[in-house]
């Protein structure tokens, strides 16, 4: 059987201890810095966004990481429901959501086409959480920090987990509370501005 013992720095492909070069992208498995950022760039193309491979990395297997922890949460969910019942649905449609998170690690990692597109969704779906009367929201996927506002009574306060957690309730009594993920909005941030650095470059270049 075949093991896998190093990952191209380059385009994250494993590769087997015997190869020299990345199988993917050529790199060489001891290539210097500045071989290495020629290569990236080569590999993004002229106009492609630029993030550095360890943002990109800790971002990739984040969210590989809670979409795998949140499927496992929905599972639990779903065996404690009776057979058929309509929320299990409701909690079937997160399954969905965090196998899209897998996915967006996935391509953030390898830089597939759309990458930075679908992780800003994933990420922008996290920003904001809610609870009223009529229905309660919340997604995470790998982690959050929250800071919370609680209406009637005032009361205000943070979490934080390292996990994935999802509610979505339709007709529960409590007070209006809203949240706001922090390390969710953090990443939302810093995706959008460098979709903004993008188009900025692609301007600048069609103007040219």
């Amino acid at each position: 059987m075949s093991h896998y013992v190093w990952s191209c720095p380059v385009c994250n492909k494993s590769n087997l201890t015997s190869s020299i070069e990345c199988s993917a992208c050529g790199c060489l498995a001891e290539a210097s810095p500045q071989e290495l950022e020629s290569r990236r760039v080569a590999l993004d193309g002229p106009g492609a966004v630029r993030i550095p491979n360890r943002v990109r990395t800790a971002l990739g297997y984040l969210a590989i990481v809670g979409g795998a922890l949140g499927i496992l949460v929905v599972i639990w969910q779903m065996s404690r429901m009776p057979l058929f019942f309509v929320p299990q649905f409701l909690v079937a449609l997160f399954a969905v959501a965090y196998g899209f998170s897998i996915w967006c690690g996935i391509a953030m990692l390898q830089r597939k086409p759309g990458w930075l597109q679908f992780n800003l969704i994933l990420w922008g779906a996290q920003v904001l959480g809610f609870a009223t009367p009529t229905v309660s929201y919340s997604f995470s996927s790998g982690a959050f920090i929250v800071l919370w506002a609680q209406f009637s009574p005032a009361r205000a306060g943070f979490n934080a987990l390292i996990g994935s957690r999802f509610e979505l309730v339709f007709g529960r009594a409590g007070p209006i509370t809203l949240g706001l993920n922090m390390l969710a909005l953090a990443i939302t941030v810093y995706l959008a501005k460098k979709a903004l650095d993008r188009a900025a470059t692609f301007d600048r270049g069609q103007s040219q």
